[in-house]
């Protein structure tokens, strides 16, 4: 018998109806595909809501085991995570819901559900000459979070959005927040996250100096080199 566990957070409480129908009947065909890979992104408007759906791989036998008896579900872990960023004065696309269906203890679908942010993202940013005033944001960005103990193990430049303008300044939001820890208190943990940023070094090494500017020690910009060129040695 299929088991539905579904959290919605209370602004978005009166959705709760085409929430539910998603979960149990699945993405709806007039949702647009918006990235497609192992886990499929969707948008679509709910109620005059525009939303995105993070629809997740159905896991194997073992991966289901350990997200519903071990831990917790790709898309509840992106919920909490969300719901940690904000408290923590950092920005993500409001939660909207997290929905599991299981079969037992075999989860058969998950969902991650926020709301859909408009602005661009971080990919290309090396090939920009003219960002210095994005970069700078960015780098402040990143030593604020280093600075409040978050690690995020997917910072890459398509999971880091922004709105803004260089006159009005810059917002970041984070988003595919399933792999993330807090309270982390090794500086070379946090550093890592420099690793998916570019594969340019003459990028990264421009992005550590304003990074160590931001934080206001400037021995920071040759450590997070130094943590890129190890994360470039292992991957």
């Amino acid at each position: 018998m299929l088991k539905y566990n579904l959290k919605i957070s209370s602004r978005f409480e009166h959705l709760r109806q085409h929430i539910a129908s998603i979960l149990k009947n699945d993405v709806p065909p007039e949702a647009e595909p918006i990235y497609m890979d192992r886990n499929t992104v969707y948008r679509l408007t709910i109620d005059k809501t525009p939303i995105v759906i993070k629809s997740f791989q159905v896991p194997n036998l073992i991966d289901s085991y350990m997200q519903t008896v071990v831990g917790k579900s790709k898309s509840h872990l992106s919920y909490l995570n969300a719901k940690r960023l904000q408290q923590l004065g950092f920005r993500t696309p409001s939660p909207v819901a997290y929905g599991e269906v299981l079969n037992g203890n075999r989860l058969l679908r998950s969902y991650y559900m926020t709301e859909f942010i408009s602005g661009g993202d971080m990919r290309g940013w090396e090939n920009n000459p003219d960002n210095e005033p994005l970069l700078r944001a960015f780098a402040a960005e990143m030593a604020r979070m280093h600075n409040a103990g978050i690690l995020h193990r997917d910072f890459s430049p398509g999971n880091i959005l922004f709105t803004g303008t260089p006159a009005l300044g810059f917002n970041f939001y984070h988003i595919d927040l399933n792999r993330m820890a807090f309270d982390v208190k090794s500086r070379q943990k946090l550093l890592s996250m420099f690793g998916r940023l570019s594969t340019s070094r003459d990028a990264i090494k421009r992005l550590a100096g304003y990074y160590a500017e931001a934080a206001g020690d400037p021995s920071l910009a040759d450590d997070a080199l130094k943590a890129y060129d190890e994360y470039i040695r292992q991957h």
